[in-house]
């Protein structure tokens, strides 16, 4: 169930990712900085992530992954709204 929220948390994040590039934001994230709103490759990269970690017996990893990746899709969230209303 958290591989599933971990997948899901990287296609919400790609998405509003691309949604706030298209209003003039920046990617902060150097390494996916060309890749940042690519729907197929976040989310291909976060079940490769999530399959390396029950490969390896590592799935508790997935505990923090998925609050930390809940935090990216709140701030983005956040950035999407204030771009929106013009505030930034």
């Amino acid at each position: 169930m958290l591989g599933i929220a971990f997948v899901g948390f990287n296609i919400i994040d790609a998405y509003l990712t691309g949604l706030c590039l298209a209003m003039g934001a920046l990617e902060l994230n150097t390494i996916m900085i060309n890749i940042g709103d690519s729907l197929l490759i976040k989310g291909l990269a976060a079940l490769a992530i999530v399959a390396g970690l029950y490969w390896f017996s590592k799935e508790k990893l997935l505990y923090p992954l998925c609050l930390a990746m809940f935090g990216v899709c709140l701030w983005n969230s956040a950035v999407y709204t204030l771009l929106k209303v013009g505030a930034v």
